[in-house]
């Protein structure tokens, strides 16, 4: 990833992975959160959702694609739009779309969430 990338990766994210839904389609989070270094840019834009939508999103955070977990090693950052995001504010917004962004030889290096 890119040094300069790195450097502005200088809030904390948590991240609360869904691992089910109940019998009203609302989803269930596990209990091993994985917080995360990110930027956040706080730009209103519009963006089309998965469903095809336009919404509001309010806020974009921008993760890298791996982390040191607690025994030292590199896992791939894997988020879904079920998932739930703490932001540094203490906010948790819905993820309204996550966008993979990619290097020059096409490997994957950083995510974007648009809340």
């Amino acid at each position: 990833m890119d040094r300069d990338l790195i450097d502005l990766l200088n809030l904390q994210v948590t991240i609360n992975p869904c691992t089910d839904v109940n019998e009203y389609e609302e989803p269930v989070y596990g209990s091993a959160p994985i917080v995360l270094p990110c930027y956040v840019d706080s730009t209103i834009r519009m963006i089309y959702n998965k469903e095809g939508l336009l919404v509001t999103s309010t806020a974009q955070v921008y993760l890298n694609n791996t982390y040191i977990d607690g025994d030292g090693n590199t896992q791939p950052v894997t988020i879904g739009e079920r998932d739930q995001i703490t932001l540094p504010n203490g906010k948790q917004p819905l993820i309204l779309g996550i966008l993979p962004s990619y290097d020059e030889q096409g490997n994957l290096y950083a995510w974007e969430i648009d809340t």
